[in-house]
């Protein structure tokens, strides 16, 4: 069984927020533009959180103005815990109640009817504000092989468009003569316009298959597998002590039997008494990271959990040598690299 979906033969690089101005007319002479004035946007591809979606306000600094006789209406797309339908009807009343005055009063086609089946009430600035809100994202690609793409893409047009193959028997044979001239033509100067966009796109190519950097590794050890003679360190690192306060909560741990209870500075004795904790190497030094995992034999072997924080591409990759033949299923939002 071969799963085939639309981009089997392209890397997906990014979704990404396509910002582009908006324009209509509303007369001959009278132009109104929606324009982005600010925006901010997730970095590194990562989604959204729920409840910090952004979207399309007015910009309530300076909502409008006229430049070159045309109507700029400008918006900011920033986090707002409103339904974009609702910023929607609060920017339409904001400009109708302000349309007797300049310099909308000469724009007053905007509120001419748009009527739908469903809105009969819906003016022209409703229409194109719905229009210009609606989320405009865009999933990126690099073709793996842009070149033989096209080139089947040329033989199928000259083929059907140019030639009519499938009329071969029908055709008079001068217009097959003709047809062979221009197929050279058209080919010649097709195949060198393919050339440049494959090279283009190749580069694009070697660029995302070359092979990235870990730039940072931490570990997650519990206690126990710590060392004695690196307690010390550990009990100096406010910065260890922070978050287990955050997680744990071991602020809130009373002395009892065998367990001395919480104290500042630690002490020797809580961390013997709760080897459970989890220490995060990121809080530490390089120095006593390496101690650390020199004192652990067959780490690899000992980890029974891996997280990563990488495009997926890329992380698929690496793992791909290490878990080879152990992997039982993957869960992975399409589209697939």
């Amino acid at each position: 069984v071969k799963l085939h979906w639309a981009n089997a033969d392209q890397y997906y690089i990014k979704t990404s927020e396509y910002f582009k101005d908006y324009t209509f007319k509303i007369s001959d002479s009278k132009r109104v533009h929606f324009k982005i004035i600010a925006a901010g946007t997730e970095q590194d591809n990562n989604k959204e959180a729920s409840g910090k979606e952004r979207r399309f306000v007015l910009y309530e600094t300076e909502p409008f103005l006229v430049e070159n006789g045309e109507l700029i209406i400008q918006f900011e797309y920033k986090v707002d815990p409103q339904k974009q339908d609702k910023l929607n009807e609060a920017a339409a009343e904001l400009i109708e109640a302000a349309a007797g005055k300049k310099p909308l009063s000469n724009y007053m086609e905007l509120f001419a009817p748009a009527p739908t089946e469903a809105n009969h009430d819906r003016t022209l600035l409703e229409k194109h504000l719905k229009e210009y809100t609606a989320r405009n994202t865009f999933d990126y690609f690099i073709h793996k092989d842009l070149g033989g793409f096209l080139s089947r893409e040329l033989d199928f047009y000259l083929k059907n468009e140019v030639f009519f193959i499938d009329d071969i028997d029908k055709r008079d044979p001068f217009f097959f003569q003709q047809s062979i001239s221009k197929v050279k033509v058209i080919k010649k100067i097709a195949l060198k316009i393919i050339a440049f966009l494959a090279q283009l796109e190749d580069f694009q190519k070697s660029l995302w298959l070359k092979k990235k950097f870990v730039v940072e590794t931490n570990y997650c050890i519990t206690l126990d597998q710590v060392p004695e003679y690196l307690y010390d360190e550990i009990i100096a690192n406010q910065a260890q002590i922070e978050e287990w306060k955050r997680l744990f909560a071991i602020e809130e741990i009373q002395p009892s039997l065998g367990n001395p209870g919480y104290s500042e500075p630690l002490t020797l004795e809580f961390l013997k008494s709760n080897p459970y904790l989890l220490l995060d190497t990121a809080f530490f030094s390089e120095e006593f990271k390496n101690n650390l995992l020199a004192s652990i034999e067959n780490i690899d072997e000992q980890m029974d959990g891996l997280l990563i924080h990488s495009e997926n591409f890329q992380a698929l990759n690496l793992l791909q040598e290490r878990y080879r033949e152990q992997i039982d299923g993957v869960y992975i939002d399409p589209p697939y690299n």
